[in-house]
């Protein structure tokens, strides 16, 4: 969102990790950046969304969606996910996804060591045992959703 915009502390965040490889494995690491590593993740506002997945965001209403049908839409197969619901609701409409904001500095740093990718991944682990909850909550296209 810019640099302009960021809290001093989130700034600070960025100027200890220039990749993604590096924030995973601080997220272990001690001392000042690793703490701060440690924070965006566990305690996320204000922190440009890092932290914040999807165990953040369903935490207090998980018991509500129980035997509610639901429909997924990930980043990583935002289109097929998409394509899925269209042909599920019998929708008849245009689902090309525009791609815009595709252009940034970081695109192509993508490098995630295993250390790095362990380390990250015990982090987020109550993000995928949501998902995998979620996910046992998708319908096989029969009823109403809630989207």
């Amino acid at each position: 969102h810019g640099v302009f915009r960021m809290r001093a502390t989130e700034r600070e965040m960025y100027s200890c990790f220039k990749t993604v490889d590096e924030f995973a494995n601080g997220l272990v690491t001690a001392g000042r950046c690793g703490d701060l590593a440690r924070q965006v993740m566990r305690h996320p506002e204000g922190y440009a969304h890092v932290g914040e997945g999807v165990a953040w965001y369903l935490a207090n209403v998980m018991d509500c969606l129980q035997g509610r049908h639901i429909h997924l839409l990930r980043t990583e197969t935002l289109q097929a996910d998409i394509d899925k619901l269209i042909q599920c609701q019998s929708w008849k409409v245009d689902n090309t996804l525009k791609h815009i904001h595709s252009e940034y500095s970081m695109k192509n740093k993508t490098f995630l060591s295993e250390e790095g990718r362990s380390s990250l991944l015990n982090v987020v682990k109550e993000d995928y045992r949501v998902t995998s909850i979620l996910e046992k909550m998708e319908p096989h296209c029969s009823g109403p959703m809630l989207l």
